[in-house]
């Protein structure tokens, strides 16, 4: 979802992407339109490259896109985005529950 990084001339990121690319599959990815959102830049992040804030408005759209995703996809889909949620939130309900997101 490279097309959803996009840094205007302030420097605001633009794009929340709950279920980086790294953590599952691909194909079911594709699936995922996420939002472009405002997003207040931390700082460097060293390695990982720049540290961005998303407030909750940022995070609910982002939620909110996840959730239909997840309901319309198939069982093996469902699974892997619950696995994810898992890895990187503790858990669906933890990843649901998010109010603000901070990201690299």
């Amino acid at each position: 979802m490279e097309e959803n990084w996009v840094a205007d001339n302030s420097g605001i990121l633009h794009g929340v992407e709950l279920l980086p690319y790294g953590f599952t599959n691909i194909d079911l990815m594709k699936k995922i339109d996420w939002p472009i959102s405002r997003a207040i830049s931390l700082g460097a992040g060293g390695d990982e490259g720049s540290v961005w804030f998303f407030d909750e408005e940022a995070t609910k759209e982002a939620l909110e896109v996840f959730e239909r995703v997840h309901r319309e996809s198939e069982e093996k889909g469902r699974r892997v985005y619950e696995r994810v949620a898992k890895d990187l939130y503790c858990g669906i309900e933890e990843m649901r529950a998010l109010k603000e997101v901070v990201a690299t």
